[in-house]
């Protein structure tokens, strides 16, 4: 194993989470949230969706842990905005106020004004298309009529997509590359906007371009950013390899997927600096703590 290898090793086992006290912890806080939209008298099935279910999880930069959940009602209403105001006042609690998201309804937990853990809820309604089985509910409150509406979605889809996408030693190589990812996002990105690519969009991004190397992370990461910047002529984009096949950077301004272009480019060449001798160079952008 060559020392490059062990110190990204080494940094991947204090960012995972796995099936650890912070996921034991996250079930609690889901459930939790689950039993009060039931004791509403709320009817739905729910799975989990993101980080949590395609197993690429990390600890956050910023202390704010978070389950993305999806719930399927049978009987929502053509208005998006009927239930996800039902959901919204049914998951708060005392003096946990539930947030009002686009695509989802945020549960938060605080203390002393510090955030620790949330809980996206996305809701969704059957669809009778078989492409897209399901319907997002999106829109905010006061939304035009034109930002309010069901979006054909298969979340299911796209987690069967991930896992697939990789088994074995190569997806455990994957899911280390994503957790890497994902840091160096943490590092170098605000924690809110539209500026902050989403994580959905590094996954994908990997599992489409990443060429497995066993016992060499840093030239996985590097095929990775390569094949998804070279996939790229115009703009860079990351299209969902499922309904609605949308860009999934689609909600960030021309200006910021430049920016972030920039500085996926950056840290390609940090990766192959490292591989040719100097880890410092792509480790000082994924760990605060190293050292020259």
């Amino acid at each position: 194993m060559t020392p490059l290898q062990a110190q990204l090793l080494d940094l991947h086992s204090r960012i995972a989470v796995d099936d650890t006290d912070e996921n034991a912890l996250l079930r609690d806080k889901r459930d939790m949230v689950l039993q009060r939209l039931r004791d509403a008298g709320l009817s739905f099935r729910h799975f989990n969706q993101g980080s949590y279910a395609t197993g690429t999880g990390i600890r956050p930069w910023d202390g704010d842990f978070d389950i993305d959940v999806g719930l399927i009602f049978d009987d929502a209403s053509d208005d998006p905005r009927e239930l996800k105001a039902a959901v919204y006042e049914a998951a708060g609690y005392r003096r946990q106020e539930a947030e009002w998201r686009r695509h989802c309804v945020r549960v938060p937990w605080r203390r002393a004004g510090e955030d620790l853990f949330h809980v996206d809820l996305a809701l969704y309604r059957p669809s009778a298309d078989p492409g897209a089985p399901l319907e997002l509910a999106v829109g905010l409150p006061a939304g035009r009529p034109e930002n309010v509406y069901w979006q054909p979605s298969d979340p299911k889809g796209l987690l069967r997509w991930v896992k697939e996408s990789r088994r074995g030693p190569d997806g455990a190589q994957l899911r280390r590359v994503v957790r890497l990812l994902k840091r160096w996002k943490d590092l170098h990105f605000q924690s809110e906007g539209t500026a902050r690519p989403p994580s959905v969009a590094l996954t994908v991004a990997v599992a489409c371009h990443l060429q497995p190397a066993p016992g060499d992370d840093a030239a996985a990461m590097e095929s990775a950013l390569a094949g998804m910047l070279a996939a790229c002529v115009d703009q860079l984009a990351v299209p969902l390899p499922v309904a609605p096949r949308a860009d999934l950077l689609g909600r960030m301004t021309p200006g910021q997927v430049q920016r972030l272009g920039a500085a996926l480019r950056g840290l390609l060449r940090a990766v192959r600096a490292a591989r040719r001798g100097d880890p410092h160079a792509l480790l000082g952008r994924l760990d605060p703590d190293a050292e020259e």
